[in-house]
């Protein structure tokens, strides 16, 4: 399985990024020029880059089809089909805006000398009014390729330095690959897993007037990415529907659904997602890993631990056992007369029994 673009494909990319980053207010910059022996060079140039770029997306589009991609980094679901949705499009980009150059120059009746080597034919007859056309339309397209691009750089430049994973160094040149991150010492594909409700649970356990109050939710998915062997690319990212809860006793249940506990009404979600995922077989005697990441509850966002054991079954479902405490004051859950930890104890213990198939495990 390939774990980076190769040398060729690494190559072209760049080429033709450079290429087009200068064609474009070169494009510009040249057409505010007065009709002169100087601007009919530039528009030579101009022609000859852009007919360039397009035999170099004709190689590239070949050496993709025949060489493949690496496997895909395990992001979330809508940041793939972003990536891919832009990737395409700049594609097409890539192929019409050179495309729209050359028929422009036809209608217009110049004609499309490449280098200085030899001349293309005229694509259509000569019509200016299609030539203003194509014109316009040339331009439109020079500004949509910056848009998808720089939505492609953020995204890019997102990966490296937030998420701190290895999309961004996998296109880079070797001289490149110094630019500094905490990155995953690996750069295989992780199995990505689907959480079964029937067998998973979300558990909360408060002290109560002395005595142990329970709650579960029963709502809850996500997205979640995990190899034992591949921990720093291993990842999850959860989403509990709040308004699921049930402590077994309706007088209590509507004053926890209210403003001073969880207050449904304007916080529906919570949202536990890892920033790191560490094997720790010294820490807690049950649990061998610790997912550290951010809890989104109330909207109070905060780092918490949650320390977990996993074990496989023989259907290969991932069988995930966790616990963690947290303080219910920390995330504001307990307010007014709530406050006080005489009746209700501050710490509320989290217990999290999830079971979940591998989607389309990795081989």
């Amino acid at each position: 399985m390939m774990k980076k673009y190769s040398k060729p494909a690494i190559a072209i990319h760049w080429i033709v990024a450079v290429l087009i980053i200068g064609m474009i207010p070169f494009g510009w910059y040249m057409s505010d020029l007065d009709f002169s022996p100087d601007k009919l060079k530039l528009y030579a140039w101009h022609k000859s880059i852009g007919i360039t770029i397009l035999a170099l997306f004709f190689v590239r589009l070949g050496w993709r089809l025949y060489k493949g991609v690496p496997a895909p980094l395990p992001h979330k679901e809508w940041e793939r089909k972003l990536a891919k949705t832009s990737h395409i499009l700049l594609y097409i980009l890539m192929a019409i805006m050179p495309l729209t150059g050359w028929l422009m120059s036809s209608a217009n009746g110049f004609p499309v000398s490449v280098w200085g080597m030899f001349v293309l034919p005229d694509l259509i007859d000569k019509n200016q009014d299609l030539g203003h056309f194509l014109n316009a339309l040339h331009s439109k397209i020079a500004w949509a390729i910056i848009v998808i691009a720089s939505v492609h750089l953020l995204g890019a430049l997102k990966h490296h330095f937030i998420d701190k994973d290895n999309t961004l160094r996998r296109m880079l040149p070797v001289f490149l690959c110094f630019l500094p991150f905490t990155a995953q010492a690996q750069d295989t594909a992780v199995q990505q897993w689907k959480i079964i409700p029937e067998r998973s649970e979300i558990v909360f356990v408060a002290q109560w007037d002395a005595s142990d109050v329970r709650g579960e939710f029963s709502n809850f998915d996500g997205d979640i990415f995990f190899d034992k062997d591949n921990l720093e690319q291993s990842y999850a990212d959860i989403v509990i529907d709040m308004t699921s809860f049930d402590t077994g006793y309706l007088e209590r249940d509507e004053e926890i659904a209210g403003p001073n506990w969880f207050s449904l009404a304007n916080y529906s979600k919570a949202q536990f997602k890892t920033t790191h995922i560490i094997y720790d077989p010294e820490g807690d005697q049950d649990h061998d890993f610790i997912a550290q990441g951010t809890l989104s509850l109330k909207g109070q966002i905060k780092p918490i631990e949650l320390p977990f054991s996993i074990e496989f079954d023989d259907e290969g479902n991932a069988l995930m056992k966790g616990e963690t405490s947290l303080s219910r004051l920390d995330f504001e859950i307990g307010q007014a007369g709530w406050q006080s930890t005489e009746i209700i104890k501050e710490n509320v213990e989290i217990k999290i029994e999830l079971a979940a198939r591998p989607v389309n495990p990795v081989e």
